[in-house]
């Protein structure tokens, strides 16, 4: 185990599953086990502006294949995957604690059909800026899988970054972070090889997966989540449209929706203040028995 830094002085350690999963982990002697689920061409350090205002609170941030200092995949990467790889990654933590799964984005969506699948083993779920799985209309299905098949013949770009800095302000523009912010993901998204730097993730990430869920399936899941469900969308700049919130609130049997602050991470422009209600639901309820 290495150091892994942060902002504040809270101690945290940096491990691999035996699945090629890289995780941080802050300890502490908490009723509850956090396990955070980054985004889509994130990584775990996105959670480290919520880590730093719960430093009372036992965290584990997984890194997916491909992103991260986590190992990439030997092939395609598929949402059913990254289901498994959480399976895998809870079967070697073995937590003797009741799990909270806290994902944000793509990490939202795989919590949301992980709890479905396995509810006997998630206590509470808290999704950031995403609700249940990503999903087409039946008639829309061909069309996308033509797509995904068509761009895996496209000979993928890496690009070379002149210096952290550059990329740091690169990723803070697409992403419409915070320097600060962007430069905790920078500093574990970037590799200098030949004198040159280059992100650590897998290009193959940016391919569409050509299997999708049809709405009927994404409802099917969601309405098989047992767990309370907490939802903080960002007030302003959500990637959740109004619709997509509207169909699908009824689909989910304990819901709660608090909005936060603005744009996408809101749980690192905003830390502080979703800490505060993902600390409030935290309370709300007793561990179960069973743990």
């Amino acid at each position: 185990m290495s150091d892994s830094s942060s902002s504040t002085s809270v101690k945290r350690t940096d491990f691999v599953t035996p699945n090629g999963l890289a995780c941080i982990e802050q300890l502490a002697d908490s009723d509850t086990l956090i396990v955070a689920l980054h985004g889509w061409m994130d990584n775990a350090a996105s959670f480290f502006p919520l880590m730093d205002v719960m430093p009372e609170q036992h965290i584990v941030a997984l890194e997916w294949p491909g992103h991260g200092h986590s190992a990439h995949r030997d092939d395609y990467y598929h949402f059913a995957d990254y289901v498994d790889d959480l399976h895998l990654a809870l079967t070697h933590l073995e937590p003797r604690k009741p799990i909270v799964l806290v994902g944000h984005s793509l990490g939202a969506l795989v919590a949301t059909v992980f709890a479905a699948t396995f509810p006997e083993l998630v206590h509470a779920l808290v999704c950031i800026d995403g609700l249940g799985p990503l999903s087409l209309p039946l008639d829309q299905q061909v069309a996308h899988f033509r797509r995904a098949i068509e761009q895996r013949r496209q000979t993928p770009k890496v690009r070379a970054l002149s210096s952290v800095d550059f990329a740091v302000k690169i990723r803070a523009s697409s992403s419409k972070l915070s320097y600060e912010n962007s430069q905790l993901l920078v500093d574990r998204g970037i590799l200098k090889a030949d004198r040159v730097w280059h992100w650590r993730h897998d290009s193959r990430l940016k391919l569409s997966s050509p299997l999708r869920m049809s709405e009927q399936q994404a409802q099917v899941f969601c309405e098989a989540v047992q767990a309370p469900l907490l939802l903080l969308r960002a007030a302003q700049g959500s990637y959740l449209s109004d619709s997509v919130l509207a169909q699908r609130s009824a689909w989910f049997k304990q819901l709660d929706v608090s909005h936060v602050g603005k744009g996408h991470h809101l749980h690192m422009s905003s830390a502080k203040e979703c800490a505060l209600i993902i600390k409030r639901m935290l309370k709300t309820f007793e561990p179960h028995q069973n743990f």
